[in-house]
């Protein structure tokens, strides 16, 4: 997956424990070993329900070293979506890191009756080396199918067209059983020889772990940008970027942080179909803060007509296509969902609408299934979200489809006012604040009051969770 020298140079930091390169070729070796030695087969599928540390970055190489293959699932989920998920995928074994010391490897469970080995799914494609879950894109959860030369390609990718370096120390503390955790701030790190600091997410020392290693690269998603804000004690001296990916960037929160830091602050864009990275803002004078920059080296993209294909002009709205060595393999069992992905030819068909400017910079609209159709215009909810979230008063803002009276679609604003703002944020302020920011097909027509805007832990709104929550409640249209 990644080949690295075993040297002296310190490779992982875990709650004080640090491996070196060489200590993790070591341990990568035995524990691959240990491995086979359960009655373990190459080609049988391994769960890594765990958090960041030592003993997942040890598992997952040994977990492909042993030629198996790796499922890496989210230890938050409810047990019974666990156990859902890892007989979708046919895991014949899990790993969890619940109770185990920094450093030390944790327990192996075989799945199979009576301990008997579980088969792989029949459908897993031969080349198989990792199965991240993605929502896909139609929306309905699915294990994604990466080869080994997918996930190492991309981590490579991202590591030349991001500048890191063997002398960067990096703050992983995104969760690794996440893609962009497990591509971005473990693999791709890994593969220039960087030092990783790699911790559970623990939103009150985060911060502080800046100075403690004098780190010079962080990984981040939007939520976290207040953090560095909000602090006015840490020395962020050393910290020459910021990568924040997973979801947009506010363009001010962006600014904001980078005035607090000084560290350039730059957007990636990818999915889990893409291994997940394929463009990165490489140039903050090319770049402006609401792009997310060019395709990798080796990926090519085009905006397409999502009814029919064709490439659309410069400057035009369409669809991301992508191709290159990091796009999957297909989804496991689901064919259907593979050809409505993949054309013919190996382009990824991103389901996000998009816009190219013709120095080949791209700018991310929404999602194709959430752009609302307001008397025939189309409105972003990102757009929309972005300048709302900037109102004062306002602590998080959603925008989701409403209906009026005649059943036509509508742009309904959800806020979750900040309760330490005086005097309340109205309704009246909220939409002259917005209002003249917006053209008249953006302007929101009803406006919905809640306590939270529920978001998944990289940042993104969780339209699922939140439409479950207003119900048929989408405000009084105005």
């Amino acid at each position: 997956m990644i080949d690295f020298s075993p040297t002296d140079h310190p490779a992982i930091t875990e709650s004080g424990v640090t491996y070196t390169y060489r200590d993790l070729h070591r341990a990568v070796d035995d524990r691959a070993c240990h491995l086979r030695a359960t009655g373990l087969a190459a080609g049988d599928v391994v769960a890594l329900i765990a958090t960041n540390g030592i003993g997942f970055a040890v598992d997952l190489l040994a977990v492909h070293r042993a030629g198996m293959i790796a499922a890496p699932v989210n230890p938050a989920l409810p047990a019974a979506r666990i156990d859902d998920h890892l007989g979708y995928i046919g895991a014949a074994a899990s790993i969890t890191s619940a109770g185990t010391p920094a450093g030390q490897s944790a327990g192996i469970v075989l799945r199979g009756p009576g301990g008997r080995r579980i088969a792989p799914h029949p459908q897993l494609h031969p080349d198989t080396a990792c199965l991240p879950m993605s929502s896909g894109t139609t929306g309905t959860a699915k294990a994604v199918m990466l080869s080994a030369n997918n996930l190492a390609g991309d981590a490579r990718l991202f590591a030349a067209a991001a500048e890191l370096r063997r002398s960067d120390t990096v703050i992983s503390a995104l969760p690794f059983t996440h893609i962009y955790g497990l591509t971005v701030l473990l693999l791709s790190p890994l593969s220039v020889g960087a030092h990783i600091i790699a911790e559970p997410f623990h939103r009150e020392r985060f911060v502080g772990l800046h100075t403690t290693y004098e780190a010079t690269v962080s990984f981040i998603a939007p939520p976290l940008a207040d953090l560095f804000t909000a602090d006015a004690t840490s020395d962020f001296s050393s910290l020459r970027l910021i990568v924040s990916g997973a979801a947009a960037l506010n363009p001010a929160t962006a600014a904001a942080l980078h005035t607090r830091t000084g560290a350039r602050v730059a957007q990636g864009y990818g999915l889990t179909e893409a291994s997940p990275v394929t463009h990165f803002a490489r140039s903050a004078q090319l770049c402006p803060p609401d792009t997310v920059g060019h395709a990798l080296p080796g990926t090519c993209d085009r905006i397409a007509d999502p009814a029919t294909g064709e490439s659309v002009p410069d400057g035009s709205p369409g669809e991301l296509w992508v191709k290159g060595p990091q796009v999957m393999l297909g989804y496991l069992g689901d064919s259907s969902a593979t050809a409505a992905a993949l054309s013919d030819d190996g382009w990824l068909r991103t389901g996000d609408l998009a816009v190219k400017d013709p120095g080949g910079v791209v700018r991310i609209v929404d999602r194709i299934k959430d752009v609302i159709k307001y008397h025939g215009y189309s409105v972003s909810p990102v757009k929309v979200e972005q300048i709302l979230s900037a109102c004062p008063g306002v602590a998080d803002a959603a925008v989701v489809k409403g209906y009026d009276g005649e059943g036509e679609e509508i742009p309904v604003a959800v806020i979750a006012p900040d309760p330490e703002h005086h005097p309340p944020v109205t309704d009246d302020r909220l939409l002259s604040f917005s209002n003249r920011q917006l053209a008249h097909y953006e302007q929101v027509r009803a406006i919905v009051r809640t306590d939270r805007i529920p978001r998944t832990a990289t940042g993104k709104i969780d339209r699922t969770a939140l439409a479950a929550r207003l119900g048929n409640n989408t405000g009084t249209t105005r």
